[in-house]
């Protein structure tokens, strides 16, 4: 993704958040590994997921 370990590390502290653009690399990397971490992720980060009517 091209992404420095400090910007990961900041993102797992909670020091700050991923920019916007960088969602759609983080989405993709997550689904290669665990598909339910990318759903997970996309409801912590945007409250639900985009079209699906079931997330609150």
């Amino acid at each position: 993704m091209g992404l420095g370990r400090s910007t990961i590390n900041h993102w797992v502290n909670e020091i700050s958040d991923p920019l916007a653009d960088a969602i759609p690399d983080v989405v993709a990397a997550l689904e290669t590994v665990t598909p339910a971490a990318a759903r997970e992720f996309l409801v912590l980060y945007l409250g639900h997921i985009p079209g699906d009517d079931a997330t609150p």
